[in-house]
């Protein structure tokens, strides 16, 4: 179920109506867009902290992409917030 309350099993074309976005774009103060955060992949550590791998393009690099790796919380409702 997703935070909206929509039962997200066998939606077929319409998966886009049910989920939860992990990660976007976004730009700090004279920088790059950071943007096309994709493939990623989920880790939960020993001591519980939650981690997401991904890929992400810029602006500003054409097709250019890094490895990035961010923390995640759990907030007020137990749903993931990825921080930038």
């Amino acid at each position: 179920m997703d935070p909206a309350g929509n039962q997200a099993q066998n939606i077929g074309v319409n998966c886009y109506k049910f989920c939860v976005k992990i990660i976007g774009y976004y730009q700090f103060s004279n920088q790059p867009v950071n943007m096309a955060a994709r493939h990623n992949s989920f880790m939960i550590t020993d001591n519980g902290k939650y981690y997401l791998f991904f890929h992400q393009r810029f602006t500003n690099r054409g097709e250019y992409h890094e490895v990035r790796v961010r923390q995640q919380f759990l907030n007020e409702d137990n749903w993931l917030v990825t921080a930038v």
